[in-house]
């Protein structure tokens, strides 16, 4: 009857009995691994993996021949902070000697749109196809394409890259483009607008500072003017003559009045100092210019670390993206600094106007001084007491407007000389070779991945196979001994024949093996008895009657007496695959006490000799068996041959198997290598063993002849069958 099975028992995994372990240690394989390990997958899978990786290398080398070339040119740009000095060790802008944080802060104006604007004005890169724009160029003609600036001066900056060392004040530009000519021109056209941009700063710098000082000037001049026209009309008024003799009270007052003058210019000196740089904060005027006027090593000092600062938040903007947590961050730490760099500049300012109150508070003392000592000179008059205090205050004016004429003056002239902190290092040529792609690296890389994928594909498709891979993977998931290979015959030849046909073949060999392998699985019997064998196989159509066949074919010309019984009541098969047979005349057999004809209807194959017993299970009246006395004939026929090969339907869809297999000595599964189910396998496996079947082993049927010529050399070693009836049948 038909048996359906569902579900799985991993208990199949695990033999019930030390047998397929020691066929397993007999074969010589007890110690290699379990499992297929991945360096034996990629020796197996290796033209199918090379194959893979030379499809994917010529369609890789396609698309990498095919590429568009591009070049890249390369300039160089120096920030040198070294300044000629001739009329002042001291110049307008403060030049630090510059850091690492300073130099890439200053190469951030290279991702300025600004930047990239002026070099597509003055190439006309919005006229050039690479660079006009993807809209431009579907509409333009046969002369060319024209987009705009601002999408020009996008592309311009995505083919734009600045680089600095960590260990100089060089900046290298360098251009991608799909000319040489004009990734040169690019390279070098940045590297020029970045030296005018840096020129133009400080000029501006530099005019600014100008134009508030040269204003200074002319309200010192205006105040020294009207200070002397004070003093003369003072003089005329009074009819005073200059003093050609100096009395001890003259030269006190002379002295307090140089000490005056003195206080004066210092007072009028800081106040300067204060309020530029109160007009340049409230002006909006940079820090960087506020710092020399103050001269304080804790504001440069901040403002160095301001630098680094921003350059920390520039580099994290351009790796995370503004709205990124370090970059806030970052900014938030660069306001503080900013507010406490403008902070200490407010407390210099207070310091000064405290400084200046402080030296105002001497300047009255002194000057309270001059009013007694003038109250104490009795031989001049209050006229000429007057006239001095007047003269003092235009002394003080001239010796301020002076000192800042003289400054103006320096200042202006350092301008004529001021040099940018930036020129031109080395000019960018367009390059012989392209930049991209490396036709040789990329393919040899493409090489070198496929053949990864190549094996990790055959890797996976290793593990997720749903049949046995091989002998080893057998034995790993059963315990049980893969006796052999049942080869699939060349040319179109029945798989049976080949014991007949090709004997002395690799295909007749592997029949061979097999049949050795079983024999001396399958335990001897006592008293000289033959050993029964039962051929069956988990699923229908796994060639279990062809192995059946061929290994009693194979046994006969070994000299080893066998004889086979076809036991597939349902669709008995083995006559059918017989060329010639000759039909002897039956002899009545008493089974148990039942006389039954059991040689009824045998037949011998006529090539090889091989008695055939078809349908087994059924007697004359056409009706089964009884368990019994299949025992009975089973015993009869063991003392008539050596070897009783029971060809069995598959045991998953019937239970004759089931049935039978305890009455055998060994029971052989036969297993498809290219469509038996692991798990349909395993059902059966599990289901021979609680019906308590002893195992002999596997055989692997329909196997590739190249598959078979590797694992061949496993099996050399029992190509010896035995050669007499004593061998099967001594204990």
């Amino acid at each position: 009857m038909d048996l359906h099975v569902s579900g799985s028992d991993p208990s199949w995994r695990r033999p019930e009995n030390g047998r397929a372990e020691n066929g397993r240690a007999e074969n010589g394989r007890a110690d290699q691994p379990a499992d297929a390990t991945p360096l034996r997958l990629m020796f197996r899978w290796k033209w199918w993996i090379l194959a893979f990786s030379g499809v994917a290398t010529l369609a890789a080398g396609t698309v990498i021949w095919h590429l568009a070339p591009r070049y890249t040119a390369e300039a160089s740009v120096m920030i040198d902070v070294r300044q000629m000095r001739v009329i002042n060790a001291d110049g307008l802008m403060s030049s630090p000697l510059l850091d690492e944080s300073l130099v890439r802060s200053d190469m951030e104006v290279f991702s300025s749109l600004e930047l990239a604007r002026s070099v597509v004005l003055t190439l006309g890169l919005n006229k050039v196809p690479e660079f006009c724009g993807a809209t431009a160029r579907e509409t333009a003609s046969a002369a060319g394409c024209e987009g705009t600036v601002d999408e020009a001066a996008r592309q311009v900056l995505g083919a734009v890259s600045a680089t600095n060392d960590g260990r100089s004040y060089i900046i290298k530009i360098r251009a991608d483009a799909g000319e040489p000519a004009l990734a040169a021109s690019i390279a070098n056209a940045y590297a020029a607008a970045f030296v005018a941009l840096r020129q133009t700063q400080r000029n501006q710098v530099g005019a600014q500072a100008t134009t508030w000082l040269s204003a200074y000037v002319e309200q010192l001049r205006s105040e020294s003017v009207t200070a002397d026209a004070a003093v003369a009309k003072y003089r005329n008024s009074h009819h005073l003559l200059p003093v050609r003799g100096e009395t001890s009270a003259s030269q006190s007052m002379a002295e307090l009045t140089s000490s005056l003058s003195t206080l004066g210019n210092e007072i009028a000196e800081k106040q300067s100092i204060a309020s530029q740089v109160q007009d340049m904060l409230h002006g909006g005027g940079d820090v960087d210019a506020v710092a020399p006027l103050l001269n304080s090593p804790l504001i440069q000092g901040l403002l160095d670390k301001e630098a680094e600062l921003a350059s920390t938040e520039a580099e994290l903007k351009t790796q995370y993206g503004s709205a990124h947590p370090q970059v806030v961050a970052a900014s938030a730490r660069l306001e503080q600094m900013q507010t406490q760099v403008r902070g200490q500049i407010a407390r210099s300012v207070e310091g000064l106007s405290k400084e200046v109150a402080a030296l105002n508070q001497r300047k009255a003392i002194l000057a309270s001084q001059m009013t007694a000592l003038q109250e104490n000179v009795g031989q001049q008059g209050t006229d000429d007491v007057g006239l001095q205090e007047l003269d003092s205050n235009a002394t003080s004016a001239r010796a301020v407007f002076l000192g800042a004429l003289t400054r103006l003056r320096e200042i202006e002239a350092e301008r004529g000389m001021e040099q940018s902190d930036a020129h031109l290092a080395s000019e960018a040529f367009g390059p012989k070779e392209p930049s991209f792609p490396h036709k040789s690296v990329m393919l040899l890389g493409a090489f070198i991945a496929s053949l990864g994928l190549g094996a990790a594909l055959a890797f996976a498709l290793s593990l997720l196979s749903r049949v046995f891979r091989d002998a080893e993977h057998l034995e790993a998931d059963t315990g049980l001994r893969v006796l052999g290979f049942f080869p699939r015959p060349s040319r179109g030849q029945p798989p049976a024949e080949m014991p007949l046909d090709t004997p002395i073949s690799v295909h007749g060999d592997a029949v061979h093996a097999v049949l050795v392998n079983m024999v001396r699985a399958v335990p001897n019997q006592p008293d000289g008895l033959g050993k029964v064998v039962v051929v069956t196989s988990a699923m229908a159509g796994e060639g279990k009657t062809s192995l059946s066949l061929a290994l009693g074919r194979s046994a006969m010309r070994s000299h080893i007496s066998a004889v086979l019984l076809d036991c597939d009541l349902r669709r008995p098969s083995v006559e059918a695959l017989l060329r010639d047979v000759d039909r002897p005349r039956a002899q009545p057999e008493t089974v148990g006490g039942e006389a039954t004809e059991l040689i009824r209807g045998l037949i011998v194959d006529r090539a090889s000799g091989l008695p055939v017993i078809p349908a087994l299970l059924r007697n004359s009246d056409d009706r089964i068996l009884s368990l019994a006395t299949v025992r009975g004939v089973l015993t009869i026929l063991r003392r008539k041959y050596d070897l009783v090969l029971l060809d069995m339907p598959p045991v998953l869809a019937v239970a004759d198997a089931l049935t039978l297999s305890p009455l055998a000595d060994g029971v052989v599964l036969v297993v498809d290598a290219q469509r038996t189910p692991r798990a349909a396998f395993g059902q059966a496996v599990q289901m021979l063993r609680r019906n308590g079947a002893d195992i002999a082993g596997a055989v692997f049927s329909k196997a590739d002849l190249p598959k078979y010529m590797r694992a061949y050399g496993a099996y050399r070693q029992l190509a010896s069958p035995p050669r007499s009836r004593a061998s099967l049948r001594s204990p």
